[in-house]
């Protein structure tokens, strides 16, 4: 792959196999589905638990294709130790068809962890006893996440509909149920990054921040300032999860956890949170103030290594919160973001060079 690697032509190099012998449009959409699904989460098929993969996809899936349980680990740094199972629905190509397809694939998938569908295949069947089994015994740490893969990325359209799907899910199958999306472009940009032919990431953030020799930065960065910063990173990157690339402990093993103490505190008390928390560090390539601005840096190839949940938890919950939409006003919304805008989180940059022979040992701190 060359350094101007374009998604056209990793898309077409990415297909080759799946495509490889011509096969029927049943066994194009197995290929598809199990390629993508195993690079997104990171298994393989010699994973150690083989049992913890369920191929269902065929007639009976009952709205399920892959599902996959992912063991939560107390003894990561990032992790918040639950279980979660990955729910995957994946349409190929042309047999997606927007809304309506994500809609139809939704209410059988909800339909089937319910209990409410009795036409289901042998494989379908024993993985619902199974959710049955992990719903009555889970806490609240624990997951159930519905995915769904498609070749191209989902429209804003398509992602509304996602969070319609996510707040049904909630009220037929409680507060553990949650949803993502994955595209082959997702699989891009992460390859890119892994073989070092992205085009470096440079992302602002205004913060107060003095030198601590010529490689550091410390000061602290507005709650409101850092969620600024997160989403100028997403559009930038396209997958806010690639910020935590460089964390050895890998805090995409989770996707979508909240931690409950940073919720809390972030939608009762933000103006207290930097008193409370033990702030963030970010490595960089490079950082520069930004000419005529005292409070505003330019970072290249930012990556979160410390406060991975932190960061995480700031983006889950003021994402609800300032980026739903509405022209009125809300007197107790507006009362919180004055709050809000009073919130610090203790920051420190470091700069951090890619070719460091250093790189596992600094990132695991």
């Amino acid at each position: 792959m060359g350094n101007d690697l374009t998604f056209e032509a990793f898309e077409k190099e990415w297909l080759v196999d799946i495509k490889s012998g011509n096969p029927n449009t049943v066994e194009l959409g197995r290929r598809f589905s199990r390629k993508l699904v195993s690079q997104w989460l990171d298994f393989a098929e010699d994973i150690e638990s083989p049992e913890d993969i369920v191929y269902c996809d065929g007639t009976g899936d009952g709205g399920v294709d892959i599902a996959y349980l992912q063991r939560g680990d107390d003894s990561e740094e990032n992790s918040n130790g639950g279980d979660t199972w990955y729910l995957v629905q994946s349409k190929y190509g042309t047999a997606f068809a927007g809304t309506e397809t994500l809609l139809e694939e939704a209410h059988k998938l909800i339909d089937t962890i319910d209990g409410k569908r009795s036409r289901l295949s042998s494989l379908a069947a024993g993985l619902v006893e199974r959710l049955q089994t992990f719903r009555q015994q889970a806490s609240e740490k624990d997951k159930i996440v519905f995915v769904y893969a498609t070749q191209k990325p989902l429209s804003e359209d398509e992602k509304r509909v996602l969070e319609d799907i996510r707040a049904m899910g909630k009220n037929r199958l409680g507060v553990m149920f949650e949803t993502d999306a994955v595209s082959l472009e997702t699989i891009y940009h992460r390859t890119l990054e892994e073989v070092s032919h992205v085009k470096k990431t440079r992302v602002s953030i205004t913060a107060h921040l003095v030198p601590s020799g010529e490689e550091m930065l410390v000061g602290s960065v507005g709650l409101v300032q850092l969620f600024d910063f997160l989403k100028k990173y997403k559009v930038s990157t396209g997958d806010i999860d690639l910020l935590y690339e460089k964390n050895v402990r890998k805090f995409l093993g989770n996707r979508r956890k909240v931690n409950k103490g940073i919720e809390n505190t972030l939608l009762t008390k933000p103006e207290r949170f930097g008193l409370y928390n033990n702030g963030i560090t970010i490595v960089v390539e490079a950082f520069q103030k930004i000419p005529n601005n005292t409070t505003e840096y330019e970072l290249t190839e930012p990556f979160v290594v410390n406060g991975c949940q932190t960061t995480r938890t700031i983006w889950e919950v003021l994402y609800k919160k300032l980026e739903a939409g509405g022209t009125g006003q809300n007197p107790e919304l507006e009362a919180w973001k004055r709050t809000l805008g009073k919130g610090i989180v203790v920051i420190k940059i470091v700069i951090f060079p890619r070719k460091s022979g250093h790189n596992e040992e600094l990132v695991a701190v």
